[in-house]
């Protein structure tokens, strides 16, 4: 495997593990879903010499994990990580997992039209 990404947010926890598969794997990337994070995966980056493939993890609706697009510390934090020499912001990820209970198909088609809609207005700011 030559592209992976690790699917949920990554912590402090994982970071050495995740440091010997980003120096294995030609593309290993994780998601991060909030400054602190950030700034935390920065610092292990300039401790390691390496750069981070990184996708910014948007909370879509279940309000479990990402960050909340309607606040101006997304588009912040968007802008911090695309300005890193230690990251290499991919792009925006969300995962609507509330998807998962509904009963019809336009309950689906609902929810995927506002993921939709909340990843566009976050990336035209």
């Amino acid at each position: 495997m030559q592209n992976i990404l690790y699917g949920v947010p990554i912590s402090k926890s994982k970071f050495e593990h995740a440091t010997q598969l980003t120096k294995r794997i030609s593309k290993f990337s994780v998601l991060v879903d909030s400054a602190q994070v950030f700034s935390e995966l920065e610092d292990h980056a300039k401790r390691e010499g390496i750069q981070w493939s990184v996708f910014l993890k948007v909370d879509s609706g279940y309000h479990r994990a990402g960050v909340d697009p309607t606040k101006p510390d997304a588009i912040e934090l968007a802008l911090s990580m695309s300005r890193s020499v230690y990251v290499n912001l991919e792009g925006i990820y969300s995962h609507s997992g509330h998807a998962y209970s509904t009963s019809s198909s336009s309950q689906i088609i609902d929810i995927a039209q506002s993921e939709m809609r909340i990843m566009r207005e976050l990336k035209d700011g």
